[in-house]
Formats: C-alpha cells, sequence, structure tokens
C-alpha cells in the first residue's frame, strides 16, 4: 500500500488544484472517519467499561474512551500492522495485540506494549500472516494463538511449519506448539462451560480438543472446503456453540458432542462474521458474500438485515442493541467503522477525533465522486 500513496497523492493534488473552491494549502486540519486510515481486522470491548474500545487496523492499534466517537493511535505500539487485539476478561489493563508474527502484551491499558517471547521451539514465525487470539475466560493466564498464511479457498498454498496453534500458560511470557501444526488457523475459542475444552476453526475442518490443547479430534461432518470456520459460543449457556461455515452455520448443544446444520446455503458463501447476543443468546448475526443476516429464533431461521453488508465485531457487553460492525468499501478499497445502537436496524459511521495537522493522504480517506477521480471525504476541523 506504501508504494501507491505517492501516486495518489499527485492525483488528489492535480484535482484539487483544478476545482474551484479552498485550495488544499488554505486547508490546515483534516477529519477522517473512524480509527485513521487502512482496514479493521478486529474489534475489542472493555468488559469492565464498554465505553472502551480497541480497533486492530493495517496502520496500528486505535483506542478509544467514548463509545467510539473519538479515537487516539495507541503511542507505545508503533504504527504497524495490528490483525487482532484482546483484553483480559478479569483484568482490562492487561491487552494482547498480534503484528505480523509477534506478540505483543500491555500492562497498562495500552500505554505501553512489550513483545513477547513467541519463540515456538520448531522455529521463529517471522513471516507475515493472520493470527487470531483466545483467552481462557477461567485462567486468563492461558492463551491460545491461532496462525494461518491469510489466503482461504481452492487453490491456497498448503500451510508450513510456521503455521498452526500456539499455547501460552504462563500470560504471553513463553509459548509452545500445539498438535496442530502446519494447518492454517482461522480461529480459536475456548468452551465456557467446559474446563480444558477448546475449538479450533482451520481450513482442513473443525478440530476440537477436552485437555487444554494436548490432543485434538476433527469433527466429521462439517466441510470447509479450504475456507476457515468461525467457532462461536453461546455467552449464556456453555453448553451450546456455533460454528460458522462457507455452507452455513452449525449448532451443537451438548458442549460439541453433537452438531447439526441449522442453516445452509447449498452453494460457496463463506460466512465472514458470526456474532451471539450477549443480552438475548436467541439474536444471532451472520455476515456472508450475500448479505447481512439476522436471526431471532436461535438460527432456526434467517432474514436479511440491511441491502449492504457490515461485518459484526462486537457486541457491548452492557448495553443492549448496541453491536459494533466493520463494512468493506470497493471505491476506497478499505474498511469503515460502524456503530448501531437499535439492534443492527441502523447504522453510523464513528469518527476520528484527531487533526491531521500535516497533509497526510491514505487511502481511507479519499472518496470516488461524479466528475473527479479522487476528493477527500470531509475537510474541516475535528
Amino acid at each position: 500500500m506504501q508504494k501507491r500513496l505517492p501516486f495518489l497523492f499527485v492525483l488528489l493534488l492535480f484535482y484539487a488544484a483544478a476545482a474551484p473552491g479552498p485550495s488544499l494549502a488554505q486547508t490546515n486540519n483534516w477529519a477522517v472517519f473512524g480509527p485513521t486510515g487502512g482496514s479493521i481486522y478486529t474489534l475489542a470491548v472493555d468488559p469492565q467499561n464498554p465505553n472502551t474500545l480497541y480497533a486492530a487496523a493495517s496502520l496500528g492499534l486505535f483506542k478509544s474512551i467514548d463509545g467510539g466517537a473519538n479515537w487516539r493511535r495507541s503511542a507505545g505500539l508503533e504504527p504497524v500492522w495490528v490483525t487482532s487485539i484482546l483484553v483480559d476478561p478479569q483484568n482490562s489493563n492487561n491487552l494482547y495485540a498480534t503484528s505480523w508474527a509477534r506478540v505483543f502484551k500491555s500492562k497498562d491499558a495500552g500505554t505501553s506494549w512489550n513483545a513477547m517471547n513467541f519463540q515456538p521451539a520448531t522455529g521463529s514465525l517471522n513471516h507475515p500472516g493472520f493470527f487470531v487470539l483466545a483467552i481462557d475466560p477461567q485462567n486468563p493466564a492461558t492463551l491460545y494463538a491461532g496462525h494461518s498464511n491469510g489466503c482461504q479457498g481452492v487453490g491456497c498454498p498448503a500451510a508450513g511449519t510456521t503455521e498452526g496453534l500456539f499455547k501460552s500458560t504462563d500470560g504471553g511470557v513463553t509459548w509452545s506448539r500445539t498438535l496442530l501444526s502446519s494447518l492454517n488457523v482461522y480461529s480459536v475459542a475456548v468452551d465456557p462451560g467446559r474446563p480444558g475444552g477448546v475449538y479450533a476453526g482451520t481450513a482442513e475442518g473443525l478440530y476440537q480438543s477436552a485437555d487444554a490443547g494436548e490432543t485434538w479430534t476433527q469433527i466429521a461432518g462439517i466441510e470447509v472446503l479450504g475456507w476457515g470456520s468461525l467457532v462461536v459460543p453461546d455467552p449464556q449457556d456453555a453448553s451450546t456453540t456455533y460454528v460458522g461455515t462457507v455452507d452455513g452455520v452449525f449448532k451443537s448443544t451438548d458442549h460439541g458432542g453433537n452438531w447439526n446444520q441449522i442453516w445452509r446455503f447449498g452453494y460457496v458463501n463463506p460466512i465472514t462474521s458470526l456474532l451471539v447476543d450477549p443480552h438475548d443468546p436467541r439474536i444471532l448475526y451472520a455476515a456472508t458474500w450475500d448479505g447481512f443476516f439476522k436471526s431471532i429464533d436461535a438460527g432456526a431461521s434467517w432474514q436479511e438485515v440491511s441491502a449492504f453488508a457490515p461485518s459484526p465485531l462486537a457486541w457491548d457487553p452492557k448495553a443492549p442493541g448496541t453491536v459494533y460492525a466493520r463494512k468493506y468499501e470497493d471505491e476506497v478499497d478499505e474498511s469503515v467503522l460502524l456503530k448501531s445502537t437499535d439492534d443492527g436496524t441502523s447504522w453510523r459511521r464513528l469518527y476520528s477525533g484527531n487533526a491531521l495537522r500535516q497533509l497526510t493522504v491514505l487511502r481511507s480517506e479519499l472518496w470516488r465522486a461524479p466528475g473527479r477521480a479522487l476528493c477527500l471525504r470531509r475537510i474541516g476541523s475535528a
């Protein structure tokens, strides 16, 4: 992306100079939508203070302390590609973030960060990819990190020796590789109602462990066709777990002992996001290539919610009806952060409260408009 910025910058200057009205040189302050630039990958809500949000994005980690109205880049973590962020459910000062092949930890709610010794005995993870994190809610010192090469679907390269699932039992200080090695792992979930229960969604299928990752069993009958599966436990009923796949949603009500497909597509339509309402577990949201869907009967039936397709990221644990999502925008080849306070019926963009003191043009700040190739979304004071 950095190689394309100079071209976009020159092109923007050309169109702005030709257009009537204020010139770029006359404008000192610029306000942008959401976390400043780049794609948003994951969002974490502080379970103790839901007004505090963390957004992992392609240009760094961002924090909001007012429910998303204003954002600041985490100064303690350099502006790098951050793919996941996790908040300790028992101590929200403890944060974990992944960037490239490294795991970082903060003990002061994101003010400062330290790189963890994420160097498994089988080799160093020193190449890019995607990471997902999970934490044991009963024992937060136990963490799981799933690594994939980022490619899903038919024709993707096979996972290498650096892909797989890793585990830490000392709060991220040291890590070891589990038996799920050389697999692209796209999601990890800890069973909240069964000690030692862990799920891992991989490009080869869904795996389950009953002994905290020491041994694994692949669950039969859940086809993924090279795509990752999303594992989501019910936040109120610990025995219930949902899995989103390329061909619909599966559900288990006995800690993964038995699975039923409750929603089937019949064609390749990957579920890119799946959420269960923590206030009313009968309400589920699913984002697919075909759109954004909602169920109000624990997955028995689904209805399309809106014409566009946001991917839900997180619920507010204390405010019923409040959910956050991201939406990919073709015009700018980036994603924006959205918020709904009415169970997803309507959405609004979250703005950044930071004024750019220098003229810095990022791809996510550009917008196509009739008669012009590129223009800024919003100009003025923050």
